[in-house]
């Protein structure tokens, strides 16, 4: 049987499809989702779509992905079968996720708990070989779901370290420890912006399309977190800083618009917007008209939107906004239901038998 390969976030995982909150003991307000894999298989898009082609779907999709964790374990799958053969498609996540590498500063102020949470510990541990590191040989999750792990294990210990009050006083000694490990991650975004997180999400699309080319595995990349209108949104943002008379015109013009003005607001905390001197994006776009970045933007656009594995549908339509005509359903997490779902894999049905796919 001819396999189709799919990876993604949350929403090729299926996530809210099959979940079942169930507490740790009676009158306990933790607990952890635990999962019905059969259900969820069956109704998430990737099945319905194999289905249809007489394939087998392979998923290795993972919740809150990234597109680099995408990329790279779809690499890694493949590595390890040279002789593989079927189709692939691969689904976009929001281009602002990161992904950041366990490693062994971040292991130890974990294991500082181990002493007193030795089962917590023992679950992360377990969860980070076999959740996050580890492809799954035979598709299915070696653990539960991060959501087992996430809000059950940690939540137990990790209410907001921003809070004191909200610690148990046997709690309190783990609050340093969370507070470094949150300042070790958001270091990392002193350092990103939306115009360079979605310049690397155009690259990162144009490699893994180059990468089933040369591997002669045909695909489709399709868009659910709406990368695809935040590209054409920057794109414009980029003209406007070539083409007004001063940087601060075009600053007040992004504030103004509401298409536009999410563009501005990530630059900064928008609590402090007032605080912020405006001479501070000046200064930002200035450097951007300077190092001719609407061309370099625009030429990558032009390079990617001529592929023809790339679906240029906005998915997200179908299960974002309620308010939206093309909007189906969705969970109470906000991920797609059953019925959009299936709206998806008819969707990409129709776009794989346009392009020659299958």
């Amino acid at each position: 049987m001819t396999k189709l390969f799919v990876n993604g976030c949350s929403i090729t995982l299926g996530a809210e499809l099959g979940e079942e909150l169930k507490y740790f003991d009676e009158g306990h307000k933790e607990g952890y989702m635990a999962v019905d894999h059969d259900y969820r298989n069956a109704h998430r898009w990737s099945t319905l779509v194999a289905e249809r082609f007489g394939m087998e779907a392979i998923n290795i999709a993972r919740g809150s992905g990234s597109n680099w964790r995408t990329w790279r374990s779809t690499v890694d799958f493949f590595d390890s079968r040279p002789d593989w053969s079927g189709n692939a498609v691969i689904q976009l996540t929001g281009f602002e996720r990161f992904q950041l590498p366990l490693n062994e500063h971040f292991i130890d102020k974990v294991n500082l708990s181990h002493e007193a949470y030795p089962q917590i510990t023992e679950d992360f541990n377990k969860w980070a070989i076999g959740g996050a590191y580890s492809v799954e040989h035979d598709h299915v999750n070696p653990l539960e779901e991060f959501s087992h792990w996430n809000k059950g294990s940690l939540d137990r210990i990790q209410p907001d370290w921003r809070e004191p009050d909200h610690f148990a006083p046997q709690q309190n000694s783990m609050r340093h420890i969370y507070k470094d490990l949150h300042s070790d991650v958001m270091a990392n975004k002193n350092f990103m912006s939306p115009l360079w997180t979605l310049m690397d999400c155009m690259r990162l699309t144009q490699t893994m399309i180059y990468y089933f080319r040369a591997r002669n595995i045909k695909c489709l990349v399709w868009d659910a977190m709406s990368n695809i209108r935040s590209i054409v949104d920057m794109s414009q943002a980029l003209r406007w800083v070539e083409q007004h008379e001063t940087v601060s015109e075009t600053v007040d013009d992004m504030y103004k618009d509401n298409n536009m003005r999410w563009i501005v607001i990530l630059f900064n905390d928008p609590q402090k917007w007032i605080e912020m001197p405006r001479k501070t994006h000046e200064r930002y776009f200035g450097m951007l008209r300077e190092a001719g970045m609407y061309e370099r933007f625009y030429n990558k656009w032009n390079s990617l939107k001529s592929m023809p594995e790339l679906s240029k549908h906005d998915y997200s339509d179908m299960f974002v906004n309620p308010k939206h005509p093309k909007f189906v359903g969705n969970k109470p997490g906000g991920h797609p239901d059953e019925a959009s779902h299936k709206a998806i894999a008819d969707l990409l049905i129709e776009e794989m038998t346009l392009t020659r796919m299958v």
